[in-house]
């Protein structure tokens, strides 16, 4: 049996998981964020390798179906 923990909302523990690297540790999260978000910003120069997207990008979620439209009305009968 193997247990795997996933953590959809990381953190990391000062004083603790930063023992070793200090500021280079926040450097190195703060650099990876950049470089993901300048690669957004030039979509036209990957599209054609990744369709699109980096590499590391979650996947696309499908669109929202539109649902009714909501009027004073909506969910009730109308009387003529």
């Amino acid at each position: 049996m193997f247990v795997v923990e996933i953590n959809d909302n990381p953190n990391i523990d000062a004083g603790i998981e930063d023992a070793v690297l200090r500021d280079a540790l926040y450097a190195r999260v703060i650099a990876h964020f950049v470089d993901r978000l300048d690669r957004r910003a030039q979509p036209q120069a990957r599209a054609g390798r990744t369709g699109g997207r980096a590499p590391d990008d979650p996947p696309a979620k499908p669109p929202k179906r539109a649902g009714p439209a909501l009027s004073g009305n909506a969910g009730r009968g109308t009387r003529r």
